[in-house]
């Protein structure tokens, strides 16, 4: 039991490195310090005095104040990620990507699953709106989506990832699914085959859409005319690929 005025201390804990601390053993201005271990791009020293701090900043594991960093900017030093599907390991890789990117800059991101519902996609950005994030990775946007529109309208600083919403109107990062459906089709085609199935993703996500046309415009260029019997929608879980792969 503790007396008056005693309190308990784990000796084992160290307290946490300060800027003034790490200035002193620097022998540079606190604020260089800051500077460097926000990563500011409009810092100009000398290489082999940011290598020190660098190294110090490893040593130390010293982590900046986000919160008062936040408040400075006027930030809240959050992005967020929305996915179509959680359980899809495309989209774990993604999210994994722009956490190795975003940490070593100050962001915390979120991850928000739509599980493909467009409703469940509009709640999402409307609280992440009404939490002021800095900005959304958006990869579950459908074709001409009233959300996408929506987040313009807003002001809300935004990239689309994988599928694009509206073509050419938005900052977009993806494959050329239209390339990679008429590549596809040409190795099959130059195998000697002719009856090519095609497994078609969704009529309203532009990877669905793009790839379909790439495997239409590779067979009219071969000389072979599409069977529409051939084209089975099948979405993007493994039981509807099984499910349409036995229509076939």
């Amino acid at each position: 039991m503790l007396g008056t005025g005693e309190r308990l201390v784990n000796e084992d804990v160290e307290m946490p490195v300060t800027l003034k601390e790490l200035a002193a053993r620097a022998q540079v201005h606190p604020s260089t310090i800051s500077r460097v271990a926000n990563h500011d791009p409009n810092l100009r020293i000398a290489p082999p005095t940011r290598q020190r701090i660098e190294a110090l900043l490893r040593e130390t594991e010293y982590r900046p104040n986000g919160v008062a960093r936040g408040l400075k900017l006027r930030q809240t030093l959050v992005l967020a990620v929305v996915i179509p599907d959680v359980t899809n390991p495309f989209f774990a890789a993604l999210f994994r990507g722009v956490e190795d990117a975003a940490l070593p800059r100050g962001y915390n991101v979120l991850l928000c699953n739509t599980d493909g519902s467009p409703a469940r996609q509009r709640s999402h950005l409307q609280s992440l709106h009404a939490r002021r994030v800095d900005g959304v990775i958006l990869a579950s946007s459908f074709l001409k989506d009233p959300t996408v529109r929506w987040l313009r309208h807003q002001g809300i600083p935004y990239v689309l990832v994988n599928r694009f919403s509206d073509e050419g109107h938005d900052p977009f990062v993806g494959s050329d699914d239209l390339v990679g459906g008429r590549l596809a089709t040409e190795h099959l085609v130059e195998l000697g085959h002719r009856r090519i199935g095609h497994l078609a993703g969704m009529p309203t996500v532009s990877t669905g859409v793009m790839r379909r046309r790439g495997y239409l415009a590779a067979l009219v260029e071969r000389g072979l005319t599409p069977d529409p019997r051939l084209v089975v929608e099948s979405g993007y879980t493994e039981e509807g690929g099984a499910r349409a792969a036995q229509r076939l």
